[in-house]
């Protein structure tokens, strides 16, 4: 993190305090996780829809729509919870400026990491050793990019 003399306390959860926290960060910024989820949802929902008309094998394509857009909003909200975690505001436009600049990168590593997981799910050890050693490594990488502004200003 590019952060000059900032502490910010790490502290062990359960996974219920795990599940609390999720759902208290979902009441206060369920808007803005539905503006970044409908950004793409609402395309890829059309595009499918378009093809399952078209082809007989929509459905199928709909799975491919998924399986390559979801980590992009995963990101975008990963990124949004970082602001959030720095005393920043969690805003759709923050979010995606702190993506824009590397998407093609973090794109094509978000895909990768997605298909290695699927290929590697085929044995249950090979997919643990995958989600757990890199599953989340896109995102770390996009949440390394924050500057932490409001922090430094303290």
């Amino acid at each position: 993190m590019n952060l000059d003399r900032v502490t910010i306390p790490i502290e062990p959860r359960t996974v219920g305090g795990c599940l609390d926290l999720a759902v208290q960060f979902q009441r206060m910024h369920g808007r803005q996780i539905l503006a970044l989820t409908s950004i793409l949802a609402l395309p890829g929902l059309v595009f499918t829809h378009y093809l399952a008309s078209v082809t007989e094998s929509g459905l199928w394509w709909g799975f491919v729509i998924w399986f390559l857009l979801t980590p992009i909003v995963g990101s975008w909200i990963a990124v949004g919870a970082g602001h959030r975690v720095f005393g920043e505001q969690f805003t759709v436009g923050s979010s995606l400026r702190t993506y824009g600049p590397h998407a093609a990168r973090l794109t094509v590593l978000l895909w990768w990491y997605r298909v290695a997981s699927f290929v590697a799910s085929v044995g249950i050890v090979t997919g643990f050793l995958v989600a757990a050693r890199g599953g989340n490594l896109p995102e770390a990488i996009l949440l390394e990019q924050l500057e932490g502004d409001r922090l430094r200003r303290r």
